[in-house]
Formats: structure tokens, sequence, C-alpha cells
């Protein structure tokens, strides 16, 4: 009988691993099946519609070094601008839906900044002015630790807009 119960305890351990890892593994696959990123293609010029590309044109005459990606009907230029990296976003038919410049901590509205010393145990991954139609320019800030991120936005004078959790 000493026997049985031995045994039967070291199937109940096996199986409570296994279940273990089963929903360790459901959990993980998130990220492996259903994140939310497009894929993107790097595309030539040549392959981006006409209207794009004049809007583009229009909007910033000085570039002429570009890099195109195509994320279904939506066309990225990646470029340099007064020395700062940008990527702009444009829809087929050439409008234009938002530029994002890369930029810093110090770039920051003082009262953002403030905010974001409050977010201990996160890492500042990413930090860019936003411009898009018909409203004032925002910053974007990714905070990351090893168990979330989240995407807060800031107008121009610090005050926040958003925050959503991204992952």
């Amino acid at each position: 009988m000493g026997d049985i119960l031995k045994i039967r305890r070291v199937f109940v351990f096996v199986g409570s691993v296994l279940v273990a890892l089963v929903a360790l593994l459901f959990a993980y696959s998130h990220f492996f099946l259903y994140e939310p990123y497009a894929i993107e293609y790097r595309i030539p010029a040549s392959d981006v519609p006409p209207a794009v590309l004049d809007a583009f044109a229009a909007k910033y005459p000085s570039v002429k070094e570009v890099e195109w990606e195509c994320d279904n009907d939506t066309y990225e230029a990646q470029f340099i601008l007064d020395g700062r990296s940008a990527e702009c976003y444009f829809l087929q038919r050439g409008e234009w839906m938002k530029t994002e410049f890369r930029s810093s901590l110090n770039e920051f509205p003082p009262k953002a900044r403030e905010y974001l010393k409050t977010r201990r145990g996160y890492e500042i991954s990413e930090i860019e002015k936003v411009e898009m139609p018909g409203s004032d320019a925002a910053y974007e800030v990714e905070l990351e630790n090893i168990f979330m991120e989240w995407d807060y936005r800031f107008d121009e004078d610090g005050n926040l807009l958003s925050r959503i959790r991204d992952g």
C-alpha cells in the first residue's frame, strides 16, 4: 500500500508540473502568436504610391534620403531631419497621419519629467515628439520593466494626456 501511495504522489506532482508548464506556455504565447505588432516590409521608393511620395516631398522638401516601409496600406518614411531621426506615416492615398521625432528627456516639458520620476522600477525605452494633423505636438514616452510596458502621452505643457499598457 505504501508503494502505491508514493506512485500516486509522483503522478500528482508530475501532473501539477505539467499543468503549470502548460499554463506558462499559454500565458507567454501572447508574445509569440498574438503580439499586436504588424509585420513591416522595407520597400524601394519605386514601390511607394506616387500620392505618398508627393505628400512626403511637400511636407519635407529638404529631405532627400528616405527609407520606406510598408504595413498593409500604411507607408512609413524613415529619415533624418536637422540631425534628428524621424518616422513619418502616410496612408496609401497620400494622407499624412503623423510624424515621430526621436527626442530626449531634456527636451521634455519639466512637468512631464517630474511625473516620470515617480514611475520607479521602469526604464525609459523610447522618447518621441509627435506631430499629428489637427492637433498640437505631443510627447510620447515608453516605459518598461521586466513585466510590462506603458506608453505615456503628454501635451507641450507636460500635462498627462494618456497612459496605455502596451504588452
